[in-house]
């Protein structure tokens, strides 16, 4: 279809990089003003990388201004409110005056895990914004070669468990279908309020019914100067806020939950060691617990990614039909980070019992008692349709068959070498946006896991100029996880 075309605009490039020394790949066109393609630079872009703009064609990058903030080697998929502030910046340059009819293209670095978060990126808006399923986002991408590299988990170790580019699409597509997702009531700032540590670091992973945080503690704690963690005390009217009547612990015990019950905050200990699987009596108290409890629940470990992301996950498969990769994807898009090492596998091979006791539920209580809760105040998403009380159907999606046919790209196994996390300055960092526009940074507190050295894995970023970054929410900034807990152990 945009065969002619695409000839046309490879031609308008490399005549527009005459001065250019590194090359660009041909155009992949996925939408008739829009098209992609990758600069032969193994380092993340910024403006100033990009060919000029001419008369007919438009160039823009988010190399360094939508950045994944990794924990060990994991790379993606970047977190929700960047995806929803790339499609809010690609609607704006499609209606943009100034840009009249001319062809966007959006250009990424040749580093692997930048051009897998492009793509991403752009598929998830042809998903979002032009209402495509995930064959049809996808299908400009499947001959793409080589095929963009899976995502991995958090875990300090080989991976042999990945979630491949389609998985994260389905993933998001799976939310969109479900309410658990809509883009036009989305408040990213509110998001990332949510998400910083001295706001109790929430993220909702099924608005209204599910969110995950980290571990509290009796007393704040100082996380940078004249910035505090929220003590177990002040957890009590946020949970109000959010519509949360219960809370789940996973971890060990380092604050007094009679802080919570004496405040109306139903409370459960469900304790297992960190890193691991839950035993069949856990996980399905776990599950009772979400299915029993009238308002939202609020699950946490230590950093609330490992065990939370694991048994929220299988609440999700269970109560609304997300398959194992769907829900590890759209966890990690909520709060990247969610499901590490064998605890993918371990939901993985739970998968098949949590859909027949999710189908058994439902006839025993005739389709009710769960499904697309209400959100109540959380600044997070709406998920307003649909009754609170009924289940969504449990069906095939209709583009499954087509699904198939991108198998052939899945690479299950990845042996990528364990990397140290990198520590990146929260604050002075930013990038120049061009005719892009202009984004305000948002500072971020001290998040999870211990600072470390960088990893000559990860592409560097060049030092921006001006203001416009927005870095992945569970990474650099939440990793000084040891100076916020009363015990050593890496948990998750």
């Amino acid at each position: 279809m945009y065969g002619k075309h695409q000839n046309q605009h490879s031609t308008s490039i490399q005549s527009a990089q005459k001065n250019v020394s590194r090359t660009m790949s041909d155009l992949i066109h996925v939408h008739p003003r829009i098209c992609w393609t990758c600069l032969s630079q193994p380092t993340a872009l910024t403006n100033d990388d990009l060919p000029k703009s001419t008369s007919d064609t438009h160039y823009f990058q988010t190399d360094s201004t939508l950045v994944y903030e990794h924990f060990f080697a994991d790379h993606g998929p970047l977190n929700l409110g960047q995806l929803v502030r790339f499609c809010r910046l690609v609607a704006s340059l499609l209606s943009q005056k100034a840009l009249g009819r001319k062809q966007l293209v959006y250009v990424c670095s040749s580093h692997n895990h930048l051009r897998s978060n492009s793509i991403f990126l752009i598929c998830s808006y042809m998903i979002v914004c032009e209402n495509k399923t995930v064959p049809e986002a996808y299908a400009p991408f499947f001959n793409l070669s080589p095929p963009p590299s899976p995502f991995r988990d958090a875990a300090f170790s080989i991976c042999p468990y990945s979630i491949t580019v389609i998985d994260a699409l389905k993933g998001l597509k799976k939310a969109i279908s479900l309410g658990h997702f809509e883009y036009e009531s989305f408040d990213p700032d509110a998001y990332d309020e949510m998400d910083k540590l001295e706001n109790g670091d929430c993220t909702w992973i099924v608005p209204g019914k599910l969110m995950a945080f980290s571990g509290p503690h009796n007393h704040k704690k100082q996380i940078s100067p004249g910035v505090f963690t929220m003590s177990i005390d002040e957890y009590a009217p946020l949970f109000k806020k959010y519509g949360v009547t219960g809370v789940v612990r996973f971890n060990k015990k380092l604050y007094d939950r009679n802080e919570l019950t004496k405040r109306g905050v139903n409370h459960y200990d469900l304790y297992y060691e960190d890193g691991g699987n839950p035993t069949e009596a856990i996980a399905q108290k776990f599950l009772k617990i979400c299915e029993d409890e009238k308002g939202a629940v609020a699950v946490h470990c230590k950093a609330g990614l490992g065990r939370t992301g694991t048994n929220i996950g299988n609440y999700m498969m269970k109560h609304y039909g997300y398959t194992t990769n769907e829900m590890i994807a759209w966890c990690r898009i909520c709060r990247p980070g969610s499901v590490v090492g064998p605890q993918q596998q371990f939901c993985a091979d739970y998968e098949f019992k949590l859909v027949r006791d999710g189908e058994l539920f439902r006839r025993r209580h005739g389709g009710g008692g769960v499904g697309r809760e209400k959100p109540t105040a959380s600044g997070f998403a709406s998920s307003s349709t649909g009754s609170p009380n009924k289940l969504k159907p449990l069906s095939p999606e209709k583009d499954s068959t087509n699904l198939q046919n991108l198998s052939a790209i899945k690479a299950r196994q990845v042996s990528t070498s364990p990397i140290k996390h990198r520590s990146r300055p929260r604050t002075g960092d930013s990038s120049s946006t061009g005719n892009m526009p202009t984004m305000s940074m948002r500072s971020q507190s001290t998040r999870r896991a211990g600072g470390g050295s960088s990893s000559s894995s990860s592409p560097s970023t060049k030092r921006p100029t001006s203001t416009g970054i927005f870095r992945s929410s569970r990474g650099a900034s939440k990793r000084q996880i040891g100076s916020r807990r009363d015990d050593s152990t890496a948990d998750v």
